[in-house]
């Protein structure tokens, strides 16, 4: 017996399992003709039958075969002998179902680039209560606010427009479609908004409706809660379906909110469909997703960027898809009389004070608060405006018109001092509300870089401009596994299965100081006013001011920071925000806590002159360069006549630098090894019954498991408290052995001869504690340590005669070289074990 399945695009599948059926009815000698008429009329039956195909009996219409048909059918046994001949008939008898209108054509599959989430994104109720009834289909705009590549409203449109037989109704020619766009306060966009980003909003809004008027539709837009102002559109509409686009990332809101709307749609028997729109590609289990690449668990996806790029290069060969074209004049049904009388009803907001209170929140919960004299403040003056049709023209601007630019573009090497226009193309804020399609950027820049002459320099993800879409996906994949694993996990500290549970301090006092720009660190500050001011930073400042406010300097939570960044970035993205927190803290992703940004060096480099804090810090303008990132360093009369006074006109540091990120990085040492200790008890706890015992926590040390959950800086204390007390000890040690002093830096664990030439080992102090655990229990400060590796080979050495010899060799041989280090002669490089059988301990 011969297996075929999947030789054929799945539409042709349909016509092989039809007419093997109709040929095995027959006796083998069914025409082929008869086996296409056969397949029609078996298709007419079922969706007769069927309980969503109302649509299928339409005089005049064609019956179509559907793809429960090709599961039906997909598999086929036959003897090998007819193999061959029914790979034939299938070849033929598609050619004659496309002559004869039985595959769908092209226009009809303009929405076939969406994916359906597990195996179908479509919900439906049954859509019996549908029949007699014309199709009213609402488009309801939620993230992708766009005309092009928008397979969402493509999908749409192909529902009022008849072209799918599954649709339910059976009023024949085209329905009706009502776009629609909720203002809803408690949305991530809008529930902590500044008042440039609550604008910007507010005019991508206006520019979709203009697009759509443009084309005889418009927007119809209403404020408050969705799932209850829909329901009411529904029945005044006599909606029969919604479609919109997936938010696949799990942000909780949205979550909730989806919820209850499939819940209420469900009740009234309608059908909502849910559609890919906002990434490279689908991020969950439906086909070309990332997850359903990896095996369709969440927990196995990439967590680092290499490894990420490896998946996305296996998907496809790596290739994006092209991106679709924006619906046309002719697209959209032509409206009713009814939508004729609605003309001055649920138009687009035009202030920001229009925006309601968000529901059952109090004023600390919002982030900025703002009225009406806040809204006229000609200092904020927004990076970007709103908008489809000006994303597409900062994209050709920026990235079409520039292809040599584009082809060499590398995102460290931007400017971050620019006191202009920014020195990256600033679609940020265009991608997160989905005034821009990723795939249409993706394309846009596959198209500059080939038009890019021959001798530029071509860089290459993820530094180029398509690894910063690479890392936008990678992002949402983030948030989307999080949240798989542990709803509503992303954003937070707390069972974030990509977290570290840093203990961080809470101080009003610094936090304020830092939104506001008033930390006494000019660098730090100005980037603070243009954050306010223009609702956008250079990433290289967002890094800047994130490490200051976490690790750097102020030990903050990263969870503060980024909801302060939520409310006034304009490009504020629930999975990059809280992603690129996360790494900037130290917190996930991003593990090198001793890289600091320091908030005077970091910038002399890149602005020596000052331009930048000049701008942005007026009060500092007329200082000298010399002191410009260091006001306090500044003698009396260079600050008098600078007409600075500090403390007054500008503040003092709230913190000094170059002590607190010291102390900042002992914290994080620590609070990195209370995290093993969790992650290692919770191994144990999970470790099977009767199996093999799991190692306990790399962390012997009682006192650090004890205060795991306490102060950082008191158990920083009590180390330094027991450093002083052992100090003697340590002393009369070092004596004894005539070791010299410990470098400055580290400590000194020997000196002595390897392979003929003197060797030092240094071991900075940040590591002592990791050298007591490994010596165990018995070993708890950095004396114990220094006794047993410098002196274990002397007293073990006096076990018996030849060990004496051995002693006294050592002896000898402290004026020229001291002893040899222990750790230097058990590793296998050709040293000897001392005589006598006397094992030394290996540390």
């Amino acid at each position: 017996m011969t297996t075929l399945t999947g030789f054929l695009d799945p539409r042709h599948c349909i016509y092989t399992g039809a007419a093997t059926a109709g040929r095995r009815r027959s006796g083998g000698s069914t025409t082929m003709a008869r086996a296409v008429a056969v397949a029609a009329s078996k298709r007419g039956q079922s969706r007769g039958r069927s309980k969503g195909g109302s649509r299928a009996n339409e005089p005049g219409r064609a019956a179509r075969p559907s793809f429960r048909s090709a599961r039906k059918f997909a598999t086929i046994l036959l003897p090998p002998s007819a193999a061959a001949a029914v790979v034939t008939i299938v070849v033929v008898a598609s050619l004659l179902a496309a002559a004869s209108g039985l595959t769908p054509s092209p226009s009809r599959l303009a929405g076939s680039g969406r994916v359906r989430r597990n195996a179908s994104l479509a919900m439906s109720a049954s859509s019996d209560a549908n029949d007699g009834r014309p199709v009213v289909v609402m488009h309801w705009f939620r993230k992708g606010l766009r005309l092009h590549d928008n397979p969402a409203l493509l999908r749409s449109l192909s529902l009022a427009n008849g072209c799918d037989d599954s649709s339910g109704g059976g009023g024949g020619g085209r329905g009706r479609i009502y776009p629609t766009y909720v203002v809803d306060p408690n949305s991530y966009q809008l529930l902590r908004c500044s008042v440039n980003r609550a604008t910007f909003l507010l005019e991508c809004v206006k520019d979709l409706d203009a697009s759509l008027r443009a084309r005889g539709s418009r927007l119809h837009v209403v404020a408050g809660d969705p799932t209850e102002e829909l329901p009411k559109l529904w029945k005044r509409w006599g909606v029969t379906h919604v479609v919109h686009e997936a938010d696949e990332t799990g942000e909780p809101h949205a979550a909730e909110r989806d919820a209850l709307v499939r819940g209420a749609a469900k009740k009234s028997g309608i059908e909502v469909e849910e559609v890919v729109t906002e990434t490279l590609r689908p991020l969950g289990n439906a086909t070309g997703g990332y997850v359903a690449n990896v095996g369709g668990d969440a927990e196995r996806v990439p967590g680092t960027m290499s490894s990420f790029q490896s998946l996305i290069s296996r998907i496809d060969g790596g290739k994006v898809p092209k991106p679709l074209e924006a619906p046309g004049k002719a697209d959209f049904p032509p409206r009713s009389k009814d939508d004729e009388d609605e003309e001055d009803e649920h138009l687009p907001l035009e202030h920001p004070w229009d925006i309601p209170w968000p529901r059952g929140c109090d004023r600390d919960e919002i982030g900025p608060v703002w009225n009406r004299k806040d809204c006229r403040d000609e200092t904020l003056r927004p990076v970007a405006k709103g908008g489809e049709t000006r994303a597409l023209e900062r994209l050709r601007k920026t990235v079409t018109a520039r292809p040599d630019w584009t082809a060499s573009f590398e995102k460290p090497k931007t400017s971050c001092t620019e006191v202009s226009d920014p020195s990256t193309t600033a679609l940020g804020p265009y991608l997160s509300v989905g005034c821009l399609s990723p795939r249409t950027a993706w394309h846009a820049v596959s198209e500059a870089n080939g038009r890019a002459s021959a001798g530029t320099h071509r860089s290459k993800p993820p530094v180029s401009l398509h690894g910063q879409l690479l890392w936008r996906d990678f992002n949402n994949l983030m948030a989307h596994a999080a949240n798989a694993r542990a709803p509503g996990s992303w954003g937070k500290m707390e069972n974030n299965p990509y977290c570290r549970e840093v203990p961080w301090s809470s101080d009003p006092r610094l936090l304020t100081a830092w939104k506001e720009g008033r930390t006494g660190y000019p660098w730090i500050d100005a980037n603070m006013s243009q954050l306010k001011a223009e609702g956008w930073i250079h990433h290289l400042g967002r890094h800047a001011v994130a490490c200051f406010l976490t690790r750097g300097d102020l030990w903050q939570s990263w969870e503060a920071g980024a909801e302060h960044f939520e409310g006034e970035l304009l490009d504020a993205d629930y999975a990059l925000n809280n992603f690129n927190w996360m790494w900037l803290s130290c917190s996930g992703f991003f593990y090198q806590y001793f890289r600091c940004y320091s908030p005077v060096v970091f910038q002399k480099k890149n602005d020596p002159n000052g331009e930048y804090v000049k701008k942005w810090v007026p009060e500092l303008a007329s200082l000298p360069a010399k002191y410009i990132y260091e006001p306090w360093k500044a003698p009396v009369g260079v600050l008098k006549a600078a007409g600075v006074k500090l403390g007054v006109t500008y503040p003092r540091p709230i913190v000094d630098h170059a002590v607190v990120s010291k102390e900042n990085m002992s914290k994080m040492s620590l609070a990195y090894d209370m995290h093993k200790d969790k992650v290692a008890g919770e191994k144990k706890k999970k470790s099977p019954a009767g199996g093999k015992a799991e190692r306990g926590p790399r962390n012997s040390n009682p006192s650090v498991v004890r205060l795991a959950c306490g102060n950082l800086d008191a158990i920083l204390c009590a180390r330094k408290a027991r450093r002083l007390r052992d100090a003697p000890r340590r002393a009369q040690a070092s004596a004894q052995l005539e070791v010299p002093p410990p470098p400055p830096g580290g400590q000194q664990f020997g000196r002595g001869t390897r392979g003929g030439r003197a060797c030092e080992r240094a071991v900075p102090p940040r590591t002592i504690p990791r050298a007591e655990r490994r010596i165990g229990a018995r070993s708890r400060t950095a004396a114990d340590l220094l006794w047993r590796v410098l002196l274990s080979p002397l007293s073990l050495a006096t076990s018996n005669e030849s060990g004496n010899v051995q002693a006294a060799k050592l002896t000898q041989r402290k004026g020229a070289d001291g002893p040899t280090p222990p750790s230097e002669e058990g590793r296998g490089t050709g040293a000897r074990r001392p005589e006598g059988g006397a094992r030394r301990l290996s540390y």
